[in-house]
C-alpha cells in the first residue's frame, strides 16, 4: 500500500464540492484525502457546527447552513474524498481577515482560482453509511487485498533459490539429469586433475561447461568425441 497524488485547478464560476465529488467518480477514487487547497471563493456556504440533521434526535431544528456573497480567500480545505461520497471542511478569511469556516456544501464558488493536491490511500475504501444515532451517513473504511505482481512471485519461488523443490520440478520438467544439476553446484569446486582416455589430463575448471545452460546445452547436443575410431586400410 501507500499514496498516489492527485492535482488539478479549477477556475472561475466552478462549484468546489460539486468539482470534487465529479473528480472523484471520474478517477474512480476509493480513498482520497485533501492534502492542500489554496484559491478564493466569491460565493458561500456552509453548514455551521451545531447543526445536525433533521432526521436527528439530538436537534429538531434540522440543518443550520449559512450563506454569503462575498469574496473569501480559503485558508484550508481538508476532508476524505471518495468516489461513495466526501466529507469536507472549510475555513475562510474575509477582506478584514476575519474567519468563518464549517462544513463544505454545494454553492462554494470559485473566484480567482482554487489549487487542489489529494492524496489516495492505495489499498483502502472509503464508503459511507447511515448512522441512526447521528442522522448522516458517516465514513465506513475497508481494506482491500492487492495481488501479488508477478516478478515478486518469481523472487520467492525458485528463481531465487529459496524454493529447492520448486527449482528440481522445473529441472525434472525440462529433461536435465539431477546429475547436471549437480554439476552446476559444484562448478565452484577446486580444479584437479583428471586422467582420460587418450593419456592426456586437463583440469575441471577447463571442461566445465559456463553455467546451467551450458550444462542444458551438452545435455541436449552433447559434442562430438575428440577422436574418432578409423577403419583400418585393407
Amino acid at each position: 500500500a501507500g499514496m498516489e497524488i492527485h492535482a488539478f485547478r479549477l477556475t472561475p464560476g466552478q462549484d468546489l464540492r460539486k468539482s470534487l465529488v465529479s473528480y472523484a467518480k471520474g478517477a474512480k477514487l476509493e480513498a482520497g484525502c485533501v492534502l492542500t487547497c489554496v484559491g478564493s471563493l466569491q460565493k458561500v456556504s456552509l453548514r455551521l457546527a451545531n447543526a445536525d440533521s433533521s432526521t436527528s434526535t439530538h436537534n429538531p431544528k434540522g440543518n443550520e447552513t449559512v450563506s454569503l456573497d462575498e469574496r473569501f480567500e480559503i485558508v484550508s480545505l481538508t476532508g476524505t474524498v471518495s468516489r461513495h461520497g466526501c466529507h469536507l471542511h472549510i475555513s475562510l478569511a474575509d477582506y478584514q481577515g476575519n474567519v468563518v469556516g464549517g462544513h463544505l456544501l454545494d454553492g462554494c464558488v470559485v473566484f480567482t482560482t482554487a489549487e487542489l493536491v489529494l492524496g489516495e490511500c492505495v489499498g483502502h475504501v472509503f464508503s459511507r453509511e447511515m448512522d441512526e444515532e447521528t442522522g448522516f451517513d458517516e465514513l465506513v473504511v475497508t481494506t482491500k487485498l492487492a495481488p501479488v505482481p508477478a516478478t515478486k512471485r518469481i523472487r520467492n519461488g525458485y528463481g531465487n533459490g529459496s524454493n529447492n523443490s520448486s527449482f528440481d520440478s522445473e529441472i525434472r520438467k525440462t529433461g536435465v539429469s539431477q546429475a547436471v544439476v549437480g554439476g552446476v553446484a559444484n562448478a565452484g569446486a577446486s580444479p584437479r586433475k583428471t586422467k582420460i582416455e587418450n593419456g592426456d589430463s586437463e583440469s575441471e575448471e577447463e571442461r566445465k561447461p559456463p553455467g546451467f545452460f551450458g550444462w542444458l546445452g551438452r545435455a541436449i547436443a552433447p559434442p562430438p568425441p575428440g577422436k574418432y575410431a578409423t577403419t583400418p586400410s585393407v
